[in-house]
C-alpha cells in the first residue's frame, strides 16, 4: 500500500499559508496533518504542525460540525454580516 501524503489541499496569503494533508503512516493507519508555515523576516518560514489520527477523525469532524452550527446560529440570531472579502 502507498504511504506518505495521499492528498493535498493549501490556501494562503503569502505570508501565511496552510496545509491540509491526508496520509498514510507506515503502519497503514490514516491521518490528516494540518500545517501552517508563517514567512520570517529573513524570508525563512516558520512551521507548526499537528496531526490527527484516524480514530479520532469523528471528533475533528464532530468539532467541525458543532463549530460551524453554532456560528451560523449565532449569526442568525444577531443579524451578522461576514466580514470576510469572499461573502461582501
Amino acid at each position: 500500500m502507498k504511504t506518505g501524503i495521499l492528498e493535498s489541499e493549501n490556501f494562503g496569503n503569502g505570508k501565511r499559508n496552510y496545509f491540509i494533508d491526508f496520509a498514510r503512516a507506515t503502519n497503514n493507519s490514516n491521518y490528516i496533518k494540518i500545517t501552517r508555515s508563517d514567512k520570517q523576516t529573513d524570508n525563512s518560514y516558520k512551521k507548526s504542525s499537528v496531526c490527527i489520527f484516524q480514530e479520532d477523525f469523528h471528533f475533528l469532524i464532530e468539532s467541525f460540525s458543532m463549530l460551524f452550527t453554532s456560528m451560523i446560529h449565532r449569526e442568525s440570531r444577531s443579524g451578522e454580516k461576514r466580514k470576510h472579502p469572499h461573502y461582501l
